[in-house]
């Protein structure tokens, strides 16, 4: 089961929030956290457009790895909620 980010949940996911990703069965799994949100406006031709971000720790890089989220997943490869922050 997967939960899409959308204009009216994203405020359920909060800046802190810790997440999983699964990247499938060759890669090893990474634990990130939610960093921030962005909007994309609406145009003549595209509806608006809202994702989450946030940054892992890739151990095989050695670095730490920015990116967005659009959906949460429950099973399989994906994002997976760890910890929802709820303040302090």
């Amino acid at each position: 089961m997967t939960t899409n980010v959308t204009f009216d949940n994203y405020e359920d996911f909060p800046v802190g929030t810790k997440v999983v990703f699964n990247f499938g069965a060759y890669f090893p799994l990474c634990d990130g956290k939610i960093t921030g949100w962005n909007v994309e406006p609406a145009t003549k031709f595209f509806p608006a457009r809202i994702w989450l971000e946030a940054e892992y720790f890739d151990p095989s890089e050695e670095r730490v790895v920015k990116t967005t989220v659009t959906q949460f997943t429950t099973l399989g490869i994906g994002v997976y909620i760890n910890e929802v922050f709820h303040g302090k």
